[in-house]
């Protein structure tokens, strides 16, 4: 699966998604439980100042995609990057922040 983002690019300039600059790029990310493959080899590329969002039915990896994003869960495979930056670095662990939360009942 590959998910990019060209909302930043228009149709006129055709810019490659390598050019932009990248608040969040995934190569080859896998999570695999058991024999069970929660993420298969996502690659994901996010240009600073976008907003992602994930749609898919239960049991496609999307809160595991999210889990290890934020690095409540180490990917099985696979590299993640932050500005440039490995998220499993000791510098990015200390900064890091993230919270689930429900909104009605």
């Amino acid at each position: 699966m590959t998910i990019t983002d060209t909302s930043e690019v228009g149709a006129a300039s055709a810019a490659p998604i390598h050019a932009l600059s990248l608040a969040v790029q995934t190569s080859g990310l896998r999570k695999v439980y058991r024999n069970t493959v929660a993420v298969d080899h996502l690659d994901l590329a996010v240009p600073q100042g976008s907003v992602l969002g994930m749609l898919g039915p239960n049991g496609s990896g999307k809160s595991t995609t999210v889990s290890i994003l934020t690095g409540l869960r180490e990917p099985s495979f696979g590299q993640i990057l932050f500005d440039g930056r490995n998220i499993y670095s000791p510098e990015h662990m200390r900064a890091l922040g993230f919270t689930y939360f429900s909104i009605g009942r």
